[in-house]
């Protein structure tokens, strides 16, 4: 400290380096390397001892949305993203969101749910150690514990440390979670993978690459009449939402979920002793999913998992347009009632009349299939029809008094092409 002003200037470098993760932690961004975490850690040694144990009482603020579109670093977003993969994808609330539904598509949000939960858990400050100690076993449920319904893929000597950890009755520290985390990191590299082969991911980056003020002016309409709605932020957040709702219910079919639910999960620190934080560890992962997604989405962009397809389109028409109608199981439902052949024939020869002729080739067309179609029609009536005259004219042999012998209306047909010896 006493070196000069280049002695101190390169103690605190390493400082103010460290201060770039640290300082806003916020929620999901990625684990800092190892290099940068030893020169952090060795410029914290030479502060003194007293500093070290000085009472934090930093609060964990929201995730700054300057990263990822939102505050005009679109292009610069992109770029980072098609360079250098996972790490800064990470960074952005609604490109995490994006991926979160990529994963949900191929049956792991465990993964990445856990790797946000962690890093939070990692950065987040509690106001003593049995708070902290409460969430980490919240997390140790619902993640790590054997047959949890959201379980990570993790080895068997990895858990077992884990659950020596919690058993041996200690307070939990920081980095409880640390070698987990980085086993889930390299797990979502290979998911990541996958998801920059997908439509989605082309989808995301157009989304980031438009700059906020045109995504706001797509929905300039719809934010006339509702002024909370008018940022292109608004737009992004809410696009990011809808795809995570789609994903969860086109993969496992949950289209309504509980209401209040959103609510009821956006605490900062979960204690897992209310109803809200009983589902996250619940045993049923129909439950437990879309609780944790709901956590996800409120900490990642503040916009609550809309409960039903009907909220979710009121959501997108308020911003961006009309949505999508939902599938339907079975397509018949929709589909409007069949006429009869008959009914059709008859019909056809009135609608071709009707029609508006723009030119002779037209009036030609419909004059043709019009006759076509009264000749078809008059062809059938024919056949269908058998008048009574028909049935005396074929019988004549027989006596007045019997009762004329009903023939087939084919046989007049058949006896006049049969071959005769």
């Amino acid at each position: 400290m006493a070196g000069g002003p280049h002695t101190s200037a390169a103690t605190v470098a390493p400082a103010d380096e460290h201060s770039a993760w640290t300082s806003a932690p916020g929620r999901g961004e990625p684990y800092p390397p190892a290099s940068l975490a030893a020169t952090a850690s060795s410029s914290s040694a030479t502060i003194g001892h007293a500093a070290a144990q000085a009472p934090c009482t930093f609060r964990p603020r929201k995730r700054s949305l300057s990263v990822g579109g939102e505050n005009g670093c679109c292009n610069f977003f992109a770029r980072q993203v098609e360079q250098y993969g996972l790490q800064p994808l990470l960074t952005s609330p609604v490109a995490t969101c994006y991926f979160l539904a990529s994963t949900i598509s191929n049956y792991t949000p465990e993964t990445l749910l856990f790797y946000l939960e962690a890093e939070h858990y990692r950065t987040a400050s509690f106001p003593d150690n049995d708070r902290r100690t409460r969430y980490a076993k919240g997390l140790y449920k619902a993640f790590i514990s054997h047959r949890a319904p959201l379980e990570i893929n993790i080895s068997h000597a990895m858990r077992l440390r884990i659950t020596g950890t919690f058993r041996a009755t200690e307070p939990a520290t920081p980095a409880i979670f640390q070698e987990t985390q980085a086993h889930a990191l390299g797990l979502l590299e290979q998911d990541f993978a996958q998801f920059r082969q997908r439509p989605l991911f082309r989808r995301m980056m157009a989304d980031l690459s438009t700059p906020p003020v045109a995504a706001a002016a797509a929905g300039a309409a719809a934010a006339a009449s509702a002024p909370s709605l008018r940022t292109g932020g608004r737009v992004q957040h809410l696009r990011a939402v809808a795809a995570v709702y789609d994903a969860l219910a086109t993969t496992y079919g949950i289209h309504c979920l509980p209401p209040g639910k959103p609510r009821l999960v956006e605490s900062e620190a979960p204690l897992f002793t209310k109803f809200a934080d009983m589902d996250l560890t619940s045993t049923e992962l129909l439950t437990a999913l879309p609780a944790w997604l709901c956590r996800t989405t409120i900490r990642l962009l503040d916009t609550p998992m809309p409960s039903s397809h009907e909220e979710l389109g009121h959501m997108l028409r308020a911003t961006c347009g009309p949505a999508p109608r939902p599938p339907t199981a079975d397509p018949t439902v929709l589909a409007p009632p069949r006429a009869s052949p008959v009914a059709a024939v008859a019909s056809e020869p009135a609608a071709a009349h009707a029609e508006p002729a723009d030119s002779p080739a037209c009036v030609d067309g419909s004059a043709k299939k019009a006759s076509k179609q009264k000749s078809l029609q008059r062809l059938r009536l024919r056949f269908l029809s058998e008048p009574a005259d028909s049935q005396a004219r074929h019988d004549t042999s027989g006596p007045a008094s019997a009762p004329a012998t009903v023939r087939s209306r084919w046989d007049s047909l058949w006896g006049s092409r049969r071959r005769r010896p």
